[in-house]
């Protein structure tokens, strides 16, 4: 992220609109106060014009890499590729390191036909419990478990960036919401 950063325009003050996951996501792809969008984890107004219904009309393929919940799957709907991960079973989860990293280098890899494109990411990798790998799990990667999955998901972030041509490709790393 730093090598990113330093190439980057980046925002050091931000407020996330809220505190949860589908009320943040929901400005997001809508530009709306969530009092506004009608789009959380519990409601969904498909009649909201999105983002991505602007780049979907204007030519654009839509991929996705997304947790399998209701909330993500009704986000994507008009979207051409999706991958989808298992969210809810924690204890067979499959984070970064288990294989949705790859998955997200080869998604980006499929994208040589497909100009223009936007891919939107979401990882879950943050949330607890952790599943840090044993190489990140000491202090050389951060001073406490959350610090440390911070290097991890870093150290991703590099390898997904590296298969990205940057001439013609604009990059965005947000966070939907912090921790309570």
């Amino acid at each position: 992220i730093d090598k990113l950063l330093s190439k980057s325009l980046y925002f050091t003050q931000t407020i996330s609109s809220s505190d949860s996951t589908g009320n943040s996501i929901g400005s997001i792809f809508s530009g709306l106060y969530p009092c506004k969008s009608k789009i959380n984890f519990y409601n969904f107004d498909s009649t909201v014009p999105l983002f991505t219904n602007i780049l979907k009309n204007n030519g654009y393929s839509l991929l996705s890499v997304v947790p399998d919940l209701s909330f993500f799957t009704k986000l994507i709907l008009n979207f051409d590729k999706n991958l989808s991960y298992v969210y809810d079973k924690r204890d067979s989860w499959i984070q970064l390191q288990g294989g949705i990293g790859e998955q997200i280098v080869q998604h980006i890899k499929s994208t040589d036909n497909c100009n223009p494109w936007f891919m939107f990411i979401h990882l879950m990798d943050l949330h607890g419990p952790f599943f840090i790998p044993s190489e990140f799990a000491n202090a050389d990667y951060g001073i406490n478990r959350y610090a440390q999955m911070l290097s991890y998901i870093d150290v991703w972030i590099g390898k997904i960036l590296s298969q990205i041509n940057f001439d013609n490709t604009l990059v965005i790393i947000t966070s939907d919401h912090g921790e309570y």
